[in-house]
């Protein structure tokens, strides 16, 4: 993509746009959060297509990955 078109088009690219940065709920003390859908009260890009995110997450990213990965009846084994 070229760089001036890479934000148009990177959303129909990918299923999870998420942006970590500090939030201000309003209380004067800004805390760490992902923000994960739009349109949302601070303007960052953010898309979920999966639709398991809440619009703000814990900024803990293997508790991200987990919740947007499907839990499956079995574990995954290799076979030789």
């Amino acid at each position: 993509m070229e760089g001036g078109k890479t934000s148009r088009q990177l959303s129909g690219t990918v299923d999870q746009i998420v942006c970590m940065n500090w939030i201000d709920f309003g209380d004067g003390k800004p805390a760490r959060a992902f923000v994960c859908s739009n349109p949302n009260a601070w303007n960052f890009p953010a898309k979920d297509r999966s639709g398991r995110l809440e619009q703000i997450e814990k900024p803990h990213l293997g508790e991200l990955i987990a919740k947007l990965i499907p839990v499956t009846g079995s574990p995954v084994t290799k076979t030789a």
